[in-house]
């Protein structure tokens, strides 16, 4: 993690654009949605709005560096100083907070919706082609909506909670499969968990069915996601053992070599993978920042 801040330096240094924070505009970190406004002087407030309860964020521009801030936290128990810096990756504009060591957040300007973004992120994670040993679902797709499982087509529906996905969908249609079931990403791919609602803690397992998904493209990795799109704070649903094969997977993908056994044995596994001649391999600007993102939630789920 040492080596973070030079990384997020190099990961930035394409296409930069550092601009104001314009007043009315929206900004998602995977778990919220924060509306800058102006603040007192040359503030600019960052706030988010849930139950009743609000989050906030000033910040102060750094003298003679356009886009840079200093961020305090209102009423925050972390106390940790931190720096907001503007960038312009992958075609928008994001803040990418850092405490001078570790990159601890990214907010992306949005004109979406809080549910709308964050149904995007969670179902970009468990989206593609997988296979079962279960009798009538051999071949499972899931896709955006629809869910093909065995000879049944079905749709789904994730269950939002707050704005946020719940980790459960819903599916519906004329088969054995249809019901409600948690859905937990795992290092072979998905596991979907018959549940049912309780008043008191929302869902729970019921304990009668189990459906384990194991990723079945062999031409494509299971975690490409992370090298097409920038990574937030919705990755905290993510066990510490899928974080750190999401994150050894965008290395792979440019062939990068293993000395772990386990993850020489995994990636040797996968059709797409290719070693390369070296480990000298170049990560795109969206992977340097997701991979040192993966890394911080790592050590926050380490300390816990």
């Amino acid at each position: 993690m040492r080596n973070a801040l030079i990384l997020l330096s190099c990961a930035m240094a394409t296409g930069m654009s550092a601009q104001e924070i314009v007043s009315g505009t929206n900004w998602y970190d995977g778990m919220s949605i924060f509306v800058a406004s102006k603040g007192n002087g040359q503030q600019t407030v960052l706030e988010s709005r849930s139950e009743g309860e609000s989050t906030t964020i000033v910040l102060l521009p750094v003298t003679g560096e356009s886009g840079r801030y200093y961020a305090t936290w209102v009423d925050a128990e972390d106390d940790t100083e931190t720096t907001f810096e503007m960038r312009s990756l992958a075609g928008k504009r994001i803040l990418v907070e850092h405490d001078g060591e570790n990159v601890r957040r990214v907010y992306s300007e949005t004109t979406k919706s809080l549910e709308a973004e964050s149904r995007d992120d969670w179902e970009a994670m468990i989206v593609g082609r997988y296979e079962s040993d279960a009798k009538n679902a051999k071949n499972v797709t899931i896709d955006n909506g629809k869910i093909a499982l065995g000879k049944d087509k079905c749709s789904y529906k994730t269950l939002m909670f707050n704005g946020l996905p719940s980790g459960v969908v819903e599916i519906a249609g004329k088969s054995e499969w249809a019901g409600t079931w948690m859905v937990e990403v795992t290092t072979e791919g998905v596991r979907l968990a018959s549940c049912r609602q309780d008043e008191n803690v929302g869902f729970e397992k019921d304990g009668k069915r189990v459906l384990d998904l194991r990723w079945a493209d062999r031409s494509k990795s299971r975690w490409a996601f992370a090298s097409a799109r920038v990574l937030n704070s919705g990755i905290y649903r993510l066990s510490p053992e899928v974080l750190r094969l999401m994150r050894n997977a965008i290395m792979a993908a440019h062939g990068y070599s293993f000395e772990s056994t386990d993850l020489k044995d995994y990636f040797a596994s996968c059709g797409w993978y290719r070693p390369a001649e070296s480990n000298n391999i170049q990560l795109t600007d969206v992977e340097r920042l997701n991979v040192l993102l993966i890394q911080q939630m790592e050590k926050e789920k380490t300390a816990k």
